[in-house]
């Protein structure tokens, strides 16, 4: 990860190219990262966001098993609040800036909320998509499309 004395280069060329330009600011030679985190934001330097997914995913996973060892109350209304509160945000934070184009990375994400409504109460043997309409939950892939026609809205409407 880049510190504040690096800079980020971004390219699409392969490294049998070998260009390594050196970057200074007033003598001061600046080493060179293969990702930033920026706002919270991980980038590489081929603009994936592979490495930002699966930490998102990780700590969402985190915080989803602390909520089932920590709540006493089963009942799915109190969970699916907790989620809702506590694990959806870290997983739709900026959505349009890292929106996903592979299936790989669509899984992880929604691997979290299909992990945890598995494991509310009655509800194991239901299929995913089942599950999510007895709570009254949308997919994250339809939040995040939802999410990204309103940015694009946004961009132009007047």
């Amino acid at each position: 990860m880049a510190d504040e004395n690096s800079v980020h280069r971004i390219s699409n060329r392969e490294s049998h190219f070998n260009v390594n330009p050196v970057y200074r600011i007033g003598g001061y030679l600046l080493d060179q990262s293969c990702e930033t985190c920026d706002l919270g934001i991980i980038i590489d330097n081929k603009l994936n966001f592979n490495g930002h997914v699966s930490r998102i995913a990780h700590n969402a996973q985190v915080h989803a098993s602390l909520i089932r060892q920590t709540f006493v109350s089963r009942g799915p209304e109190i969970l699916t609040k907790a989620f809702i509160t506590y694990v959806r945000p870290l997983l739709e934070y900026c959505t349009p800036v890292w929106s996903l184009h592979t299936a790989c990375n669509a899984n992880k994400i929604e691997s979290c909320q299909r992990w945890f409504t598995k494991r509310i109460k009655g509800l194991y043997g239901l299929d995913y998509h089942q599950r999510l309409a007895f709570l009254g939950l949308e997919s994250l892939q339809v939040r995040r499309i939802k999410y990204d026609l309103i940015m694009c809205y946004k961009i132009v409407a007047p």
